[in-house]
């Protein structure tokens, strides 16, 4: 299911659905430590190569 709900609170993501069973499922993300990475500037990058480079490297 791609019906993802989004909410900001003090200071946290919180991402939710419904899932088969009809209950909202829910997650909480709280920021920690970030970074920064160089990327080649010569290219353009999808949304899904920059997910997939956030995913394997951070």
């Amino acid at each position: 299911m791609d019906n993802y709900i989004y909410v900001e609170k003090d200071d946290k993501l919180i991402v939710g659905f419904i899932n088969t069973s009809g209950e909202l499922e829910y997650t909480e993300y709280i920021p920690a430590d970030g970074g920064v990475f160089i990327l080649d500037e010569s290219k353009e990058y999808t949304k899904e190569e920059l997910e997939d480079f956030l995913f394997e490297n951070a």
